[in-house]
């Protein structure tokens, strides 16, 4: 689940459901809470998760399978007359793609990927917000003990700090 940092009342979130042949399916859902009425925001067949807004609120990160891949995309969500929709989706990298979680200046997207058995973090950055072009995706670990359920977060240089001595006292 991802709440709209622009409006708090406007979320989005995955479905998950099993279709009449038992296969199960995803989708991405908006709920704007005063409404009450989620809205999927793309067809049935097109298996999509993990969202997350952007810093603005304007853009939408989100996993969409096709086939064996799990690629990364990002739209912009335009919410006109209490309807959702996806516009500009545009694909950002490809592979076994899970968990984005954008940067708070949005000028990048932190991601974990699939890669010889084990999920690595990466990173991707681009010019400027708003911006659909993403530069060459930057490994961040290697041989990284972490799974497709592991979230990342964006610190400060001092929520940094702050984390790595709370770890260093609980690990005397």
């Amino acid at each position: 689940m991802t709440i709209n940092p622009r409006d708090p009342q406007q979320i989005v979130f995955t479905r998950y459901a099993y279709d009449t042949t038992g296969q199960l399916a995803e989708s991405l859902n908006w709920l704007d809470i005063r409404v009450r009425a989620a809205i999927p925001l793309a067809p049935a067949d097109q298996a999509m998760r993990q969202a997350a807004f952007s810093p603005d609120g304007q853009e939408l990160a989100f996993v969409q399978r096709e086939g064996a891949s799990e690629n990364l995309f990002v739209a912009s969500l335009v919410v006109a007359n209490g309807q959702p929709q996806l516009n500009d989706a545009h694909q950002v990298v490809s592979g076994v793609i899970a968990q984005p979680a954008w940067r708070p200046d949005g000028f990048a997207l932190a991601y974990l990927e699939l890669s010889h058995g084990r999920y690595q973090l990466l990173s991707v950055e681009r010019g400027q917000p708003g911006n659909s072009d993403f530069g060459k995706p930057r490994q961040l670990t290697s041989g990284a003990e972490l799974d497709a359920t592991s979230r990342p977060i964006w610190l400060s240089g001092t929520a940094a700090s702050t984390a790595r001595q709370w770890f260093e006292r609980e690990a005397q």
